[in-house]
């Protein structure tokens, strides 16, 4: 349970003991909270999510960029990290809703997966009737986490079982191929590492992984309808590879770009200037059926396995590629890298 669980199941039982005068509630007391309960709490989370992500702002700000606290950047961005706590609300709604599965919960289900979170989680700041009914499962959500009826283990099951989870805070209600075959290598990357800390060994089974038609393996959860022949296998893998690689280029270069456009450019290491030089070539040759040296793709493996794990966000970076006119590398590989 993150900070912000841990705070919600606080209040709630101090809530309960103060207003009803008892000092241990039962589970099944907890789970029938009135609407007044359940009023103040949605109140309380609002309330509290607004300060985290003021918190979370201020903290990633240098002293420098103290003066940016009046401006309507600083405003989007405290309103960014407030929707991104929202998003977990209806990720863990639906995380109780499919442990205790009801035919009545399905409509709500169906609209969660079919709605944009970005419209959810305005509708969610608007307090609607819906929202309340999404909070209350949350509520649950709480509850049973803290009587042990829904560990970590079920979750991580839950997500194994249901893709849909995997994606559901960055929702748009739909899923683009992008979407199937990057958060397909993100299952068998982190279940790689998983199985061993070492990178290179992460890096060698990631390699046998892009040279095995036979299977999608973990793909095979997001992106089951290209798993039919070994050509669509070989096909779609193809594809991911050229994502990875694409991803890892807007990485380095947008960085580069990024940080000479702001004066604060330093030259890398020589091998990682080399890196980049090299992987450019690939991109500009557009044929990346043969990456005929080990090193390189290990290297290529490595660090996209860093972008996965610290969540770098690529559309800043993205946008500074565009500016200097390099798209025109990523859109054989990548066509429609505006949606990512």
């Amino acid at each position: 349970m993150d900070k912000m669980d841990s705070h919600m199941g606080t209040f709630y039982l101090q809530l309960v003991c103060d207003e009803f005068g008892v000092d241990r509630p039962s589970k099944e007391f907890l789970l029938q909270p009135s609407r007044e309960v359940l009023e103040e709490l949605y109140s309380e989370f609002l309330g509290t999510a607004k300060q985290y992500a003021t918190f979370s702002h201020l903290t990633v700000l240098s002293e420098v960029d103290r003066d940016l606290l009046e401006t309507d950047n600083f405003d989007n961005q405290v309103f960014e990290n407030e929707k991104e706590q929202i998003a977990l609300i209806f990720k863990k709604a639906v995380i109780y809703m499919l442990s205790n599965y009801q035919d009545t919960n399905e409509g709500i289900l169906n609209r969660i997966l079919a709605v944009p979170m970005s419209e959810l989680t305005r509708e969610f700041l608007a307090q609607t009737s819906f929202s309340k009914e999404i909070f209350q499962f949350y509520i649950f959500y709480l509850i049973q986490r803290r009587f042990g009826d829904i560990t970590i283990g079920d979750e991580e099951n839950l997500e194994t079982k249901y893709a849909c989870l995997e994606t559901l805070e960055h929702n748009r209600g739909f899923m683009t191929i992008n979407d199937k075959a990057r958060w397909g290598l993100k299952n068998v990357v982190l279940s790689i590492s998983n199985r061993t800390p070492r990178l290179e060994d992460a890096a060698h089974f990631l390699d046998a992984y892009f040279n095995d038609y036979t299977s999608l393996g973990l793909s095979a959860s997001f992106a089951n309808e290209f798993s039919g022949s070994k050509e669509e296998i070989r096909a779609f893998k193809k594809y991911q590879l050229g994502l990875l690689m694409s991803d890892v280029y807007r990485y380095l270069k947008g960085t580069m770009l990024q940080d000479r456009a702001l004066d604060d450019y330093e030259s890398e290491a020589e091998d990682e200037d080399d890196f980049l030089e090299l992987l450019e070539s690939y991109l500009e040759y557009g044929d990346i059926d043969v990456l005929p040296s080990k090193k390189f793709r290990h290297e290529l493996y490595r660090k996209f396995y860093f972008i996965l794990v610290t969540d770098v966000s690529l559309a800043p970076l993205t946008a500074e590629l565009e500016k200097d006119s390099r798209t025109h590398i990523l859109k054989p590989l990548n066509p429609i890298y505006f949606l990512d």
